[in-house]
Formats: structure tokens, sequence, C-alpha cells
């Protein structure tokens, strides 16, 4: 199951709307992966689903699938806040933040020192 689905981030959003939903679907595709790949950034760590997915040369991952659930909670709610900044300010002409956001930055907290993987 991947770590956030279409559903997921729909949801987050607010869209009610199913027809909007999938009007929309173009744009909130690719936020999920931009999302994660933003979340790899912020932890300096790849971030992969399950253990077979994981490069033999990869060092330090977070395989999803292995967290404990208040783990992948954390991780699932903090690509979630990125989608939403992402949908948001996805027009504006903004600097902004992520790390700013506190609620990002408490999700994120606990995988900073942990070596996963």
């Amino acid at each position: 199951m991947p770590i956030v689905t279409f559903e997921d981030a729909v949801s987050q959003l607010n869209i009610i709307d199913q027809d909007q939903a999938l009007e929309e679907s173009a744009i909130i595709e690719p936020m999920i992966s931009a999302a994660i790949g933003m979340v790899e950034h912020m932890l300096e760590r790849d971030i992969y689903e399950n253990a077979a997915e994981v490069p033999a040369s990869t060092t330090n991952a977070i395989i999803f699938n292995e967290l404990k659930a208040t783990k992948q909670s954390a991780l699932t709610m903090a690509i979630k806040l990125v989608i939403s900044t992402l949908y948001i300010y996805r027009e504006a002409d903004l600097d902004v933040v992520l790390t700013k956001n506190p609620a990002l930055k408490a999700c994120l907290s606990g995988f900073n020192s942990v070596v996963v993987g």
C-alpha cells in the first residue's frame, strides 16, 4: 500500500466533490511524489515502502512498512502537510518555508536521530 494514496491526499485537501477530485488529479498526483521527495530532502534520508525496494548501495533509508504505527502516522502526516502546502500555494509567487511549519517539524522530529533500515 502506498505511503500516501490519492484518496488520502484528496481527504487532506478537504476536496469533497469527487468530480473536482478527478479534475484536479493531474495536479494532485504529482504533488504526492513531490511531497515525499521534499520530506526525504528535509530528513536527508530516502523513504521506501518496503525493504525489497531499497537499493543495495543505500544507507540509512527509512523503510515505511518496518516502522511502528506511530512513526508511520507521523511520516504520513508530514507528507500530507507538505501536500497541503503545495496545493495551497501551487500558483502563488511566494517564498514558502516548509520548515517553519510547527506541525511538520513535530512530525519529522523523531526521524532526525533514529537509524532505520
